[in-house]
């Protein structure tokens, strides 16, 4: 897939930089657009353009690569913004999209990422019988966004340990949670439950089967496929860029697939 410069000041401006399209790439023609994109990625559209034909990221790094995964790295190399910023994109109030009143309103999940290290049983993952590190993802239910990323933590540690930690704390009142059997131990997480109604069962079987696939979306990128051979301190800032870009991936171009659930509560 070739990108035109033009196409990068249009992707930059409307996805990143929120200003108006300039509807050309000569950034000499508006020098307060100009100012804004080399502060924010350090290299005009033509270079960016130039350096997505070199790097040929579809062959050389995934086929799910797009310009804007290209933009996003460069502009996380000129500004380096701090974990916040990055978190900005990532909004835990974004849960409330859409309710129509459920009390249940994410569903959360484990995922775990292989990393080389010495055999440590703390870091044991029963998942893939390596070693490597455990982080929490939230989904809503209603939109498919990711609005929660927490860890990483080492992957013995047990789902219910990671979730009493920050999510459930971060609750509101009444609020409750969808999860898998991992979670079994508080009553704001509903767990499958094999008495329960049988298409209420279904719509949470389908609400966490979906957020499976955005799991997986994650380790379409190969630095959270593959065992990370990294110090470790780097790991969560590796996944985090990534929650990021999959998360606008959800946004944008690739969305996930609707759940209709209506939770126990407005059953009646």
């Amino acid at each position: 897939m070739n990108a035109s410069p033009e196409y990068f000041a249009q992707l930059g401006a409307e996805e990143v930089l929120k200003v108006e399209n300039p509807g050309s790439a000569d950034l000499g023609r508006f020098p307060t657009f100009a100012r804004r994109w080399m502060s924010s990625f350090g290299a005009s559209p033509k270079v960016c353009s130039i350096l997505w034909r070199k790097l040929d990221p579809k062959r050389t790094i995934d086929s799910y690569s797009k310009p804007r995964h290209l933009l996003w790295a460069l502009h996380h190399m000129k500004v380096y913004p701090s974990e916040e910023v990055g978190r900005a994109m990532i909004l835990w109030d974004n849960r409330f999209m859409d309710n129509i009143g459920n009390r249940s309103l994410v569903t959360i999940d484990g995922t775990d990422m292989r990393c080389e290290m010495r055999f440590d049983k703390g870091f044991y993952s029963f998942k893939f019988r390596k070693q490597g590190l455990r982080y929490e993802v939230g989904v809503c239910i209603r939109t498919g966004h990711i609005v929660w990323v927490n860890g990483p933590f080492p992957c013995a540690t047990h789902d219910f340990t990671v979730a009493n930690q920050a999510v459930i704390g971060a609750l509101e009142e009444g609020e409750e949670l969808e999860a898998d059997l991992g979670y079994v131990g508080d009553f704001r997480i509903n767990t499958p439950n094999e008495f329960g109604p049988e298409d209420l069962e279904l719509m949470k079987s389908r609400a966490r089967h979906r957020h499976e696939t955005v799991n997986a979306r994650l380790k379409l990128f190969e630095v959270l496929k593959k065992p990370f051979r990294h110090h470790l301190q780097l790991h969560s800032e590796y996944f985090r860029a990534i929650a990021v870009i999959t998360q606008i991936n959800i946004e944008t171009d690739s969305p996930t697939w609707q759940v209709e659930f209506v939770d126990r509560h407005l059953r009646g």
